[in-house]
């Protein structure tokens, strides 16, 4: 791993984000949570590559009904699917050293911290964040209104020509999407991966000694002074 003043000095499209949406239990099932659905999309070079990550699980338990009714997968949908633990060498694989991204980050960190103790990425950047960053509180900034707003539908997977709203995979992708879109909309000539942690990051493990709010990129309009979460 090459020093971490060397890392942030970078430009962001010289790194690989790991875009991952989980589908899960819910909330109720908190001390054994059960995943349903993941996905991995790949960001590489600036853009949303075609390389993903795609698997529907046995969550061991049963899915709640309006759960069920949020991201469209029910227990027979998932009858006899692998368990978590039978596909966890192969999403730590590809997991690998990327860093990660996700929309609200903080829910799928949890869950990955719970379920992949050992994958520990460097950066973790929230598109919700982004999104809160460029078009202020006047806005909401669910994925659909993402969709809407940055004119992804095009570009996201469908099922037999419909749109699959809230399954993992359809959800990465548009967290990819727009992760990439909002990028360029706020640094249009690329910039240091500092400015985009500032911008977006909820968590940095790689350490940096610009101080946190600063800015070195000459393109960023007006986005100074981010805060932490």
């Amino acid at each position: 791993m090459k020093p971490a003043i060397e890392i942030f000095a970078q430009d962001w499209r010289s790194f690989e984000y790991a875009v991952v949406d989980i589908e899960g239990t819910g909330a109720q099932h908190r001390e054994k949570e059960g995943i349903v659905d993941i996905a991995v999309v790949i960001v590489q070079s600036g853009s949303v590559s075609e390389r993903q990550y795609h698997q529907l699980l046995d969550p061991g338990i049963k899915i709640p009904i309006f759960v069920s009714k949020i991201h469209g997968i029910y227990d027979k949908d998932v009858s006899g699917r692998p368990t978590f633990e039978n596909i966890r060498p192969s999403l730590e694989q590809f997991l690998g050293q990327r860093f990660l991204v996700a929309h609200n980050a903080s829910v799928e960190r949890r869950v990955l911290h719970s379920k992949l103790p050992t994958y520990q990425p460097q950066l973790i950047f929230d598109t919700l964040k982004m999104a809160r960053a460029l078009y202020g509180s006047g806005y909401r900034h669910g994925l659909e209104e993402l969709i809407n707003r940055l004119g992804l539908r095009s570009a996201l997977p469908t099922t037999g020509g419909v749109a699959k709203h809230h399954g993992a995979l359809y959800d990465a992708s548009a967290a990819a999407h727009a992760f990439v879109h909002m990028a360029y909309e706020n640094f249009p000539g690329g910039c240091p991966l500092e400015d985009l942690a500032e911008m977006c990051a909820i968590e940095r493990n790689a350490g940096s000694n610009r101080p946190r709010g600063m800015s070195g990129s000459e393109s960023k309009r007006g986005q100074a002074n981010f805060e932490w979460s």
